[in-house]
């Protein structure tokens, strides 16, 4: 049975009924770690979580929902807000963390997270490219290295070569399944998601490529050539959409298979094409990491907190201009 702290409203819209949860804080924190993060990935990831979701949900109040009356829905399109009672863990990282927050520059930060790095993390800047963005923000590019290593990754050559590992540079989620992938795409599921999203014709493909990066790696635009017409697709999720592979399966590095994905795991790949005798048949992508790729990494922040990192060492790799502070301790 659902379960809320706080107090339930609804509102009549105009298409039917909002149910608004208002609720304390640091009582809604705890509920948005428990919902995003294991509790078995330990305390100093989840009081990670806990500062992230904080900021985040600090600075979203600062503008509200333009639809209904709230500062955050409890999905993916904010951060996911479980309609069930925490676990402990997730109240004692809130409560340990209460108060504080990541401010940089411009007040509070830009705050994102996703599942899994390739190695490789991206600035806003990169990840939601529109072909001409000169937005800049927090999230910088950085590279979860043991090693500490800083890599650019807008040469293709490079790129592959980080992909298919051939440095000995190596990497906090080096050894769990989402870090390196591979799945292949048919030439008419390409052509069909460019009609569907794009709406051109483009007709039989004739070439796919990768034709800018950033240094992170990540592919801000993808290249699409049809016997009838062309286009270019600008930033990740909506490449991720054109290479859906929603039709077959995505092999990850430990050998399982994953089906029914429609967006490719990550915007961190390469693509070579798959001929027999001389005709193109679809397209082999090889890539890295789950999610879009900026802000914090939280299979990243587990692995971090396993290694002896704690938290605000954790939140400084992921956040490098960003500074932790304590609201609750200047009032």
């Amino acid at each position: 049975m659902p379960e809320y702290k706080g107090i339930l409203w609804i509102y009549r819209g105009t298409k039917g009924l909002w149910i608004i949860n208002e609720v304390e804080l640091e009582d809604y924190v705890a509920a948005v770690v428990s919902s995003e993060m294991p509790s078995s990935y330990g305390m100093e990831a989840l009081k990670s979580q806990a500062v992230c979701a904080r900021t985040y949900a600090l600075k979203k109040m600062e503008s509200k929902f333009k639809d209904f009356p709230a500062d955050v829905d409890d999905t993916t399109v904010c951060q996911v807000y479980n309609n069930k009672m925490c676990n402990l863990q997730s109240i004692q990282a809130a409560k340990e963390t209460e108060g504080e927050i990541l401010w940089d520059s411009n007040g509070l930060a830009s705050i994102w997270f996703f599942s899994t790095s390739c190695g490789s993390i991206s600035s806003s800047q990169e990840v939601w490219y529109d072909g001409n963005s000169k937005k800049s923000d927090i999230a910088k590019t950085v590279f979860l290295s043991k090693d500490k290593s800083y890599l650019n990754l807008t040469d293709e050559l490079s790129f592959r070569s980080f992909i298919d590992q051939e440095t000995d540079i190596h990497y906090y989620e080096e050894e769990l399944p989402w870090f390196r992938w591979n799945t292949f795409i048919d030439d008419d599921d390409i052509k069909n998601n460019v009609e569907t999203y794009q709406g051109i014709a483009i007709g039989k493909i004739k070439e796919v490529s990768v034709i800018e990066r950033g240094i992170s790696g990540i592919a801000k635009a993808l290249s699409v050539e049809g016997e009838l017409d062309s286009t270019v697709i600008y930033g990740e999720y909506n490449i991720r959409k054109i290479l859906s592979p929603e039709n077959t399966y995505v092999i990850q590095q430990n050998g399982n298979e994953v089906t029914q994905m429609k967006l490719l795991p990550s915007g961190y790949f390469y693509i070579d094409p798959l001929m027999e005798e001389n005709v193109g048949e679809g397209y082999l992508i090889y890539g890295g990491g789950y999610g879009h790729g900026c802000g914090m990494s939280q299979n990243g922040a587990m692995k971090m907190a396993e290694s002896g990192k704690n938290y605000e060492e954790i939140l400084s790799a992921f956040f490098p201009e960003a500074e932790l502070r304590n609201e609750i301790e200047k009032q």
